[in-house]
């Protein structure tokens, strides 16, 4: 009976979720000019992004003094991943308005409606929590409009994650503890 429960709860712990890491990029590491390379986990090359700090309104930073924003020469500004992530959204502001494409593997996955920008930093995420590994942001008119505090999640792909809180860890060393206790003592005989 014991092995049976401890089968079970063996199966229920490898097919629980993996932990999540959750990723905030804030630019306020890096000094005005292009953003490097895969700065962050994020492809940035799909069009020249740049990241700069200064007072300049609409164009407000929604933490730290740098917010980042993409070429201008370009309506659209384009974030990828290598792997696959769940998108948190950002904070944006600026004078646009702002279209906000989530696409996995090419193919559109969820759009936000056009969202009007102003001066105070918007967060911008429509919720969705599936995967993607695209985001494309598209303003109207041109690109007047700036990005910061970026946030997704990474799952880990680990094959044995580790427990979560230390209510596991302690629920664990009490199921071992009570299987240890209701064994029965051997008793040695000599003769």
């Amino acid at each position: 009976m014991f092995k049976t429960k401890y089968l079970l709860l063996a199966a229920a712990l490898a097919v629980a979720p993996s932990a999540s890491q959750a990723v905030v990029v804030d630019f306020d590491d890096l000094s005005n000019g292009a953003i490097p390379a895969n700065y962050g986990g994020i492809d940035w090359s799909a069009n020249g992004w740049y990241v700069y700090e200064g007072e300049q309104s609409p164009y407000t930073p929604a933490s730290g003094s740098f917010r980042a924003y993409a070429d201008s020469s370009s309506p659209t500004g384009t974030m990828m991943w290598a792997a696959p992530i769940t998108f948190g959204g950002a904070y944006f502001a600026g004078f646009n308005t702002l279209l906000v494409d989530l696409y996995l593997g090419g193919s559109l996955v969820s759009s936000t409606g056009a969202v009007s920008l102003s001066a105070a930093p918007t967060l911008i995420g429509n919720g969705y929590a599936g995967l993607v590994d695209k985001v494309v942001i598209t303003g109207s008119g041109g690109n007047f409009w700036v990005i910061d505090d970026v946030t997704y999640d990474v799952a880990s792909a680990g094959a044995v994650p580790e427990p979560a809180t230390w209510a596991m860890m302690i629920g664990g060393f009490a199921l071992a503890g009570g299987a240890m206790r209701r064994q029965r003592a051997t008793r040695i005989r000599f003769a």
